[in-house]
């Protein structure tokens, strides 16, 4: 009796700590948006737009056929051949709270990037992209560029039917590039982006 009575009460004990973490779990996604995956760019953009608006504003019609990965870089300059060769362009504001993302004339015309060249294989005919400025080597982005980041990343995904294990950092492709650098908070942004789409 005393056996079944200790194996009846460990196991409420382990019931109680299940519910417990899972309470705590759901309380921390609110208290920190940060976790929560967003997909909307209005605190980053001056002009409130979301993610959507910045994709759909092109010269000619989307080619979702073309569109296979999205690739992430981080680039110190902004006038930079890394920043004029990607789709997109996320910058903090000088001096200022939130940043800016900018669709460059690539992607308005839907045109090949120049941002991911290997040997054996050019991602630049069917990757997407994103060029985030700043040098994240030794400090991380500020939250609206990482937010901004995650918020196109996500919709770029749901527009293009796109797989999450299509998204890249660069430095996960032999492309010869660190970037977006040490600082940068790789895992959290991997868990956000690459989240069930809603």
């Amino acid at each position: 009796m005393a056996g079944s009575r200790t194996i009846k009460s460990l196991a409420a004990l382990v019931m109680a700590m299940t519910v417990g973490t899972f309470v705590l779990m759901v309380l921390e996604l609110e208290a920190d948006p940060l976790k929560a995956p967003a997909d909307h760019l209005a605190a980053a953009s001056a002009s409130g737009d979301d993610a959507r608006d910045v994709i759909l504003r092109t010269g000619v019609p989307l080619q979702p056929m073309k569109w296979r990965n999205v690739i992430v870089h981080a680039s110190a300059s902004a006038g930079g051949p890394l920043a004029r060769g990607c789709h997109f362009v996320i910058g903090q504001h000088p001096g200022a709270d939130g940043c800016y993302v900018t669709a460059t004339q690539r992607w308005k015309q839907q045109d090949d990037g120049q941002h991911a060249s290997m040997q054996g294989y050019d991602y630049n005919r069917n990757s997407i992209g994103i060029c985030l400025m700043g040098d994240f080597s030794s400090r991380p982005p500020g939250r609206d560029q990482f937010d901004a980041a995650v918020a196109l990343v996500r919709q770029l995904r749901r527009q293009f039917a796109m797989p999450s294990d299509r998204v890249y950092l660069a430095h996960q492709l032999p492309l010869g590039d660190k970037s977006p650098g040490n600082a940068f908070p790789a895992g959290l942004f991997e868990y956000l982006v690459k989240a069930p789409l809603r």
